[in-house]
């Protein structure tokens, strides 16, 4: 018999693009979970919250660079602005 899996951490409709991109980063780091769900429960679209998520990931894949979009409100913010114009 498998072991049974744990419930998943964030509560998202499907196991989408979006669940990819949450696992990946609490994958890689577990610190990284409230962050992740502000980005989550921001009530956003799901293409702003991943493109925040993929921010976050990209401005902590260089810890050398400052990054503004370490921060998950800034990450919101620019992925905003970069959905809204693709609207």
């Amino acid at each position: 018999m498998a072991p049974k899996q744990p419930p998943p951490i964030f509560d998202v409709d499907d196991s989408s693009e979006l669940e990819a991109e949450i696992e990946a980063i609490i994958g890689a780091r577990a610190d990284l979970v409230p962050s992740v769900r502000k980005i989550v429960e921001s009530g956003e679209s799901k293409d702003v919250a991943r493109r925040a998520l993929q921010l976050l990931a990209a401005a902590l894949a260089d810890p050398s660079t400052p990054d503004p979009n370490r921060n998950p409100t800034v990450a919101l913010d620019a992925a905003r602005a970069e959905v809204g114009d693709q609207t």
